[in-house]
């Protein structure tokens, strides 16, 4: 009878012995799950719904290109970058805010004769990505995002701005920035993206400004009118976050 209690007991205990490491191996292997889950972040590499990541911010840097200028202007391609911070409200649609800043150096016939400006530029676009379109496919590891909107432009001769000045501190008296060139802005562009992971994607954007209203060329040698669509386009590669 005895012999037969201890039976029992050593096969309770083993009983109870082993049901302990099942549990405890299940939940090491949760928890070691989470903490992949949370290592690759915020969702796995592909698997995402990135529309559901809302917020989103990015930089690029880049060249510009284009620009009007007189005859006796010669303009080299200069130095661009942009910052945007956008939300989506599904995995086809999303506003973002964007903010531009160019270069512009020129020379003339004359050796002496240099010149050099800056614009800067803010912008509210629609963003779209075309890839959405094409299948009912959620997770991808590309995006190609046409965007476009509407903006303002201002541009400054910095060159052409000092030597006014020195000669009358109070010439300038136009309306918005002083001594500047404001513009509107139509801006519309193409920006496919790579996902490294969840958070971080890589980007190339090619982005064209149409510019209204601009009254003079960009160098200001002879201070020739321009009157007319103006044009300034970039193309710079970058790097989108998602907070």
């Amino acid at each position: 009878m005895q012999r037969i209690m201890t039976i029992k007991i050593l096969f309770l205990s083993f009983f109870l012995f082993s049901l302990s490491l099942s549990l405890v191996g299940q939940t090491a292997g949760r928890e070691y799950n989470t903490n992949a889950k949370a290592r690759i972040s915020p969702h796995g590499k592909i698997k995402v719904q990135w529309h559901k990541l809302d917020w989103f911010t990015d930089f690029n840097a880049g060249t510009r290109f284009l620009g009007a200028t007189s005859n006796a202007a010669d303009l080299k391609a200069g130095f661009s970058a942009n910052a945007g911070y956008g939300y989506l409200f599904s995995n086809r649609f999303g506003l973002k805010g964007r903010f531009d800043f160019s270069t512009f150096n020129f020379s003339s016939n004359q050796e002496s004769d240099v010149s050099s400006g800056r614009s800067y530029g803010l912008s509210l676009e629609a963003v779209t990505d075309l890839l959405a379109f094409t299948s009912d496919k959620k997770f991808r590891i590309w995006r190609v995002n046409l965007h476009g909107g509407l903006g303002l432009t201002s541009y400054r001769n910095y060159t052409w701005t000092r030597s006014i000045l020195e000669n009358d501190p109070d010439y300038f008296n136009d309306p918005f920035i002083k001594g500047n060139e404001d513009m509107g802005h139509i801006i519309m562009g193409i920006t496919p993206q790579y996902h490294l992971s969840g958070r971080w994607s890589i980007n190339a954007d090619i982005s064209s400004f149409f510019l209204i209203k601009q009254s003079n060329t960009f160098d200001r040698f002879n201070n020739v009118r321009h009157d007319r669509l103006g044009n300034i386009t970039t193309l710079s590669l970058g790097l989108t976050f998602r907070p």
